[in-house]
């Protein structure tokens, strides 16, 4: 029981958000796998362009909690970013303007424990917990594993059914 928690559990704690995003994208060690993918010789010179496309709801996520939802509730604040949402955007990381943009979106990694997207899985994985205890305390240990999976499984779906909500509004 514990190590299917667990496994489960750490999973879920390892989602990737915009801020690590940046961070993973903004790596030398990155830089330096794309280089040998390409095989890049010497006198080349390297482009990378990151296509992106954030809506508002991932903007919110980054926010601090309070202000991404005041952000998610507010139409004017949705209206006011709408156009730099609406249709996706290039970066050319290895331009010192991009790179500097995701450098700066990947240095908000000190706030990500009060960032809205930290706050609702927080909210989320302590409503599975709940449920994971509840199952153990009524089912019998043989059949606590596809009770577990079952409930992991729900938990996603709630997930993936509130983004998709989220999404299309």
């Amino acid at each position: 029981m514990l190590p299917e928690t667990a496994r489960h559990l750490a999973l879920w704690m390892t989602y990737e958000d915009a801020i690590r995003v940046a961070d993973l994208k903004t790596r030398r060690s990155r830089f330096d796998r794309v280089a040998g993918e390409v095989r890049l010789s010497g006198e080349q010179l390297l482009q990378i362009n990151e296509f992106m496309h954030p809506r508002t709801e991932e903007i919110a996520d980054i926010l601090p909690a309070s202000l991404g939802r005041w952000l998610l509730r507010s139409n004017m604040a949705k209206a006011t970013l709408a156009p730099f949402t609406r249709s996706g955007k290039v970066v050319r990381t290895s331009t010192l303007r991009g790179y500097l943009l995701l450098y700066g979106i990947a240095a908000m990694r000190a706030m990500r424990r009060s960032s809205l997207r930290f706050h609702v899985e927080r909210e989320r994985i302590a409503a599975w917990l709940a449920e994971v205890q509840r199952l153990a305390a009524t089912h019998p240990a043989r059949r606590w594993k596809s009770r577990v999976r079952s409930g992991w499984s729900r938990a996603t779906a709630i997930r993936m059914r509130a983004a998709g909500a989220t999404s299309s509004g």
